[in-house]
């Protein structure tokens, strides 16, 4: 009997020993460096897009603001490159596939259009208000349906490119290692929040802002089983800011836009920041916020009914 036991706990340390090594690959240090990593590799190879669009603005000069704003973004779809190779290749992250695919309940055209309408209507609400109270000067500056559907397809493609790396990668991977929905939402949101930590002009108002954007992100795909709306409240902040009304972009200035604005007569107050644009400001940081509280109080109403569990493969109540 003693031997059957020794051998029973033998037996079972062999067995946990690996489990134990992988698991430290799920702790948020380990993927906060992993994540990185993935996304400065992807950054790395999306760039050749990048010199070709601003090789091309040099050889065309009339078409050099369209192109430049468009090599911006397009060159994060290499950071969907290297996400799907590393959810496909590594097995024990190829059930991450699921989650933007309809497989999730809540990835549904439905989805993609309040993401839309969240995303538009919140950066416009903020636009507005820096408007009316007049520190910024908007002029309209041409229209071209063409240009605005590509860029538009490049702002998609940037934006859901982080929404998969935060969301899609890093949340999941934190829910399936902690269980405590508040620390995946939080240590996810606080790495997207870092991510933009080299941009030009960030303050402590910006990175409250662009932390909360996170947190209600997060919070979206938890209650709503829908990556595909993030996606879309992502894109939509970005295009609304950058590539209609022309102002700048997490601190990135816009060459291409609908509507221009005067960047000499712009002034710093509780609606606008002149480095950092509408995210830098206590206006902004209060609609995100707030936002994260409606959605908090309204969970019980616009949670969807089953959640897929990606790593199970059943779908299973949403307890929320």
């Amino acid at each position: 009997m003693e031997n059957k036991g020794q051998d029973i706990a033998e037996l079972s340390a062999k067995n946990t020993k690996p489990k134990n090594k992988l698991r430290f690959l799920d702790s948020w240090f380990a993927l906060y460096v992993i994540t990185f990593t993935l996304i400065l590799l992807g950054q790395s190879i999306g760039l050749a897009s990048t010199v070709m669009c601003w090789v091309a603005g040099i050889v065309m000069p009339k078409y050099a603001p369209f192109l430049q704003m468009y090599g911006m973004y397009i060159m994060f779809a290499g950071i969907w490159v290297v996400f799907l190779l590393w959810f496909y290749f590594i097995k024990r992250n190829r059930p991450l596939m699921a989650t933007f695919t309809p497989q999730l309940k809540g990835n549904n055209w439905k989805g993609l259009l309040i993401g839309l309408l969240i995303g538009g209507g919140q950066n416009t609400l903020c636009i507005m208000a820096a408007y009316i109270h007049g520190d910024i000067e908007l002029h309209f500056s041409g229209f071209n349906i063409i240009y605005l559907l590509l860029l538009f397809f490049a702002v998609f493609v940037q934006s859901s490119a982080e929404e998969l790396s935060c969301r899609g990668y890093m949340f999941y991977k934190l829910q399936n290692r902690y269980k405590i929905p508040a620390v995946s939402i939080f240590v996810s949101s606080m790495f997207f929040g870092a991510l933009h930590l080299g941009n030009e002009g960030i303050t402590i108002l910006s990175f409250v802002s662009i932390v909360s954007t996170g947190v209600f992100y997060a919070m979206i795909v938890y209650y709503t089983d829908s990556l595909w709306c993030v996606f879309a409240a992502h894109a939509s902040w970005n295009f609304t800011q950058n590539i209609i009304f022309g102002l700048p972009n997490s601190g990135m200035p816009s060459s291409y836009s609908i509507i221009t604005m005067n960047f000499d007569t712009a002034q710093d107050s509780f609606f606008y920041n002149k480095a950092f644009g509408v995210e830098g400001t206590y206006f902004a940081d209060i609609v995100l916020i707030l936002s994260c509280i409606i959605l908090f109080l309204l969970k019980k109403k616009i949670a969807a009914k089953e959640k897929y569990d990606i790593w199970t493969g059943t779908y299973v109540p949403n307890k929320v």
